[in-house]
């Protein structure tokens, strides 16, 4: 059996810190007895998905087997972001998608038209999408 965590961030930085880098990461999976981790982006939420999806495409590849990188799109982007969805997915590697309205600053009403051609893009490629809520401030209304 495997123990899979999966929810985790592997970013270059956040807030102006810098996060761990992959060796670093992988080592604490190992500390703690996880065998697999989904990843996701931090920097990616706030700015240039491409660049950070890229990004984390890289890390996940240092480690085939351990890391599962998940893509994210800014749905305020409109076609951009359907084009960043298709683009990712294409690469078998991508194999899920996350959003975080809050972060995102969106709210799904507000991007329907979009929102339905990134899902209809994640079920032709047969991925998950997590859309991160919760306690408020997270699960606050628009």
């Amino acid at each position: 059996m495997s123990i899979i965590d999966f929810h985790t961030h592997l970013d270059e930085a956040w807030l102006g810190n810098s996060l761990m880098n992959s060796e670093d990461f992988i080592a604490g999976l190992d500390k703690t007895g996880v065998d697999i981790a989904c990843i996701f982006t931090m920097q990616g939420f706030y700015e240039d998905c491409p660049r950070h999806n890229d990004l984390l495409l890289k890390r996940a590849d240092r480690y085939p087997d351990r890391l599962i990188p998940f893509v994210t799109v800014d749905p305020k982007q409109g076609a951009q972001a359907v084009k960043e969805t298709e683009r990712c997915l294409l690469n078998p590697r991508f194999r899920g998608m996350k959003f975080h309205s809050w972060i995102q600053s969106f709210a799904p009403s507000m991007v329907k038209e979009t929102m339905i051609d990134i899902l209809h893009c994640a079920a032709e490629h047969k991925v998950p999408v997590l859309f991160h809520d919760g306690t408020p401030p997270y699960a606050t209304t628009f």
